[in-house]
């Protein structure tokens, strides 16, 4: 980039310029580079917006899904519990909870083995360690009693 300025003798008149000029090789790539940089975020941003739309229809979809599972379950007149690695139960439908005389919010968080002591619950487990390792559920058709003391009645 250059510029110029007319110089000027004592009489007024012209008699040269003055220039000067300098080097803005650098200064012109950092503009590229910056543009690039740009460029680059807006068209990351653009995917992410693309991928957090996506994922909030795929929350929305399981959302609704969860939600017709749970009221299946609920509405179920079979036990249903889902129980974690460490044989406590997490979920308990409603029909299961009236059947051992206690309300859904009793049972969570306790081990299963509380509920069904004895051979009952000792049978039970081994059947649901080796599914649970697979990730798949399993259904096991038995007879229950419930923990002495529990106002529930005998399941089968």
């Amino acid at each position: 980039m250059g510029k110029a300025s007319p110089l000027y003798d004592r009489q007024g008149k012209m008699s040269g310029a003055i220039e000067s000029f300098r080097d803005i090789t650098a200064s012109k790539q950092t503009e590229l580079d910056l543009r690039a940089a740009y460029d680059e975020i807006s068209a990351t941003e653009e995917k992410l917006r693309d991928q957090y739309d996506k994922l909030s229809r795929n929350e929305q979809i399981l959302r609704t899904s969860e939600e017709k599972y749970r009221t299946l379950a609920d509405m179920a007149q079979d036990l249903i519990y889902i129980i974690n690695k460490d044989d406590t139960i997490t979920y308990i439908n409603t029909f299961a909870a009236t059947m051992m005389g206690m309300s859904r919010e009793e049972i969570i968080g306790k081990s299963r083995s509380a509920l069904f002591p004895g051979p009952e619950g000792e049978s039970s487990t081994g059947t649901c360690n080796g599914s649970s390792h697979q990730g798949c559920p399993f259904m096991k058709g038995t007879r229950f009693t419930c923990h002495p003391g529990l106002p529930g009645r005998t399941l089968t």
